[in-house]
């Protein structure tokens, strides 16, 4: 891991691969001189993922406080790093949306049964990776009747392919990082009933 400075905010690489940065900037931040850690979410673990990119098409997110998480896009100059919030940013790759699997009666027949997650699934392979990021790493409690589901990582993963309709676990299981609850899948969990409950 190598470490670059830029005024107060330090740029973590990996084997030349930006993943973190701290001390970031926040763009439009109503208090003066707020600074925001961030971390990069379109690579795959170990970077098995698309090649090193620009800036303008990395995909970043920061924690909102709340459990929530919002992508954006940094901006480096060369006395500081700059955060800005971009709702819904994505990579340049895609998925290749193939036929549906199926599964037992729960939240994946829900994923798998629900148009929308699948098409931005297969269009956009941030948003499956943070949709498997979520899963992964959380429990859910559906609303109407209060049961609770959750999986082992490894089924995340294939659940995850079956939503984009292409490959199996092996291609989404090593995709990070951890912890990072995308509002935008939250909010379409939440569509569907499904409530994230922290544990």
């Amino acid at each position: 891991m190598s470490e670059e400075r830029h005024g107060k905010a330090v740029l973590y690489q990996d084997d030349g691969w930006p993943v973190r940065v701290t001390g970031a900037y926040l763009l439009g931040a109503e208090s003066i001189g707020a600074h925001v850690e961030a971390l990069r979410v379109d690579l795959g673990e170990p970077f098995c993922g698309p090649p090193p990119r620009p800036l303008s098409e990395q995909v970043w997110m920061r924690s909102l406080g709340t459990g929530r998480w919002a992508r954006g896009r940094l901006r480096i100059d060369k006395d500081c790093v700059v955060f800005v919030d971009k709702p819904g940013a994505d990579g340049p790759e895609r998925g290749d949306g193939g036929k549906r699997g199926r599964s037992r009666r729960n939240l994946e027949v829900d994923l798998l049964g629900c148009e929308t997650i699948r098409n931005k699934s297969a269009r956009s392979a941030v948003y499956a990776r943070l949709l498997f990021i979520a899963l992964a790493a959380s429990r859910w409690r559906y609303n109407p009747t209060g049961s609770h589901w959750d999986m082992r990582r490894r089924d995340a993963a294939g659940l995850v392919a079956r939503v984009v309709g292409a490959g199996d676990y092996r291609d989404w299981i090593y995709c990070g990082p951890d912890g990072v609850l995308d509002e935008e899948v939250l909010d379409d969990l939440g569509s569907l009933g499904w409530r994230w409950v922290d544990v």
